[in-house]
């Protein structure tokens, strides 16, 4: 039996071109394999909130809502990320 414990690599994207006017943004999470268990507190985010976690397999949906001041500020830059170690994915093989 082999375990896999090498972490998958994600790419995050989102829906928004801007962030001025906009109070919430959809976040695009796509993974190099499948993975489980992905909750909104496993992100992590610069400034607002992920919640809304939705998905499954490789590719996930979160809601970052951003702060009033965020939202209306021209040139915000909004960082989200994923750390290492949040996810785990144990493959068994025989």
């Amino acid at each position: 039996m082999t375990v896999d414990t090498t972490p998958p690599e994600v790419t995050i994207t989102s829906d928004a071109s801007s962030l001025t006017n906009a109070a919430t943004i959809t976040l695009t999470a796509t993974f190099t394999e499948t993975v489980t268990g992905l909750e909104a507190a496993d992100f992590a985010a610069s400034e607002g909130t992920v919640s809304g976690v939705t998905g499954s397999g490789a590719v996930y949906y979160a809601t970052l809502t951003m702060p009033a001041s965020v939202a209306a500020a021209d040139g915000t830059t909004i960082t989200v990320d994923l750390p290492a170690g949040e996810i785990l994915v144990v493959e068994f093989r025989r």
